[in-house]
């Protein structure tokens, strides 16, 4: 899986309207921009200011195989950041992650365009089983909207502020064929 980096295959995700596009050093101050931005930090497990030495540390340790950062594109517009991280092809599992920073996307139909994009990419194009997300026990919207895809909470979750869900390929199938009947109705997919 080494040359999956360079493989231009796995450089853009097209798919549902949305493009993800991989992160790459021309993106970082934009998105230190928008992790340092306290309506995207508040959010975050990782909360502190973030230099830009932080950032270039931290990008030359996830621009691998193992981890796939991508910058979001909506209507030409960089909206947010989507990642599939932590990957273990031998578990066929991986960690996901999600923000939109412009608000004008946020209560329409992209997050739900993104999360496919960034999910078919995660369970058909790398044919991992299993995904795994952590979201603060604060953020409902977050938890509402992850349910609505069928993640269920860890067991041993109760009470924690960082709770672990989880998701299975499976499961994941059988809710988007649910949600595409309901979005094409508005979009076209």
């Amino acid at each position: 899986m080494g040359d999956i980096v360079q493989n231009k295959k796995y450089h853009e995700v097209i798919k549902y309207g949305i493009t993800l596009r991989r992160l790459d050093t021309d993106d970082l101050e934009l998105l230190r921009g928008w992790r340092n931005d306290p309506k995207i930090a508040n959010q975050m497990n990782y909360r502190e200011y973030i230099t830009p030495g932080m950032q270039k540390k931290w990008f030359s340790t996830i621009n691998n195989s193992n981890n796939f950062y991508f910058i979001i594109i909506a209507e030409g517009k960089k909206i947010g950041l989507a990642d599939l991280k932590d990957i273990d092809y031998g578990k066929k599992s991986w960690e996901a992650g999600l923000f939109i920073y412009n608000d004008n996307f946020l209560g329409t139909l992209v997050p739900f365009q993104i999360f496919l994009a960034q999910y078919d990419f995660g369970f058909f194009d790398l044919n991992l089983e299993t995904c795994y997300g952590k979201v603060l026990n604060s953020n409902t919207n977050a938890i509402k909207f992850n349910a609505s895809f069928g993640y269920t909470l860890e067991p041993g979750q109760d009470g924690l502020v960082h709770q672990k869900y989880v998701l299975t390929k499976e499961l994941y199938i059988t809710r988007k064929e649910q949600l595409l009947k309901k979005l094409s109705k508005f979009i076209d997919l």
